[in-house]
């Protein structure tokens, strides 16, 4: 096999693998629980409008930490609305079954999600 490709073999594998990491991050339990939450904060609808997508950041941090049962997940996202878009840093974490948000920054900025 030439160096090429091996290029080519190696950037389709590391494509692929990237492309499965962001798919199981659109679809875990944390990702939707700061999604829901988000959809349906009254400070965030002050900064962006109507909500009307919240998305994972394509280049974003999306990490995932597990302690015994309990979980933490911090995670970038995009959020558009009607006049504006912020990208939101979240860090969020599920203690006994229970989700709870335990900060939020939008462009570095501490913010309180209701």
């Amino acid at each position: 096999m030439n160096a090429w490709k091996k290029i080519i073999t190696a950037g389709a594998l590391g494509l692929l693998l990237y492309v499965g990491i962001y798919s199981y991050a659109l679809h875990s339990d944390g990702f939707k629980f700061v999604k829901s939450t988000l959809e349906r904060s009254h400070v965030i609808q002050e900064k962006v409008g109507g909500v009307r997508k919240v998305k994972l950041s394509l280049f974003g941090a999306f990490k995932e930490k597990y302690v015994n049962s309990d979980q933490i997940v911090t995670v970038l996202v995009d959020v558009i609305g009607d006049t504006s878009t912020v990208t939101v840093d979240v860090k969020a974490s599920r203690k006994d079954g229970a989700w709870k948000i335990d900060a939020a920054l939008v462009n570095g900025v501490p913010i309180t999600l209701d």
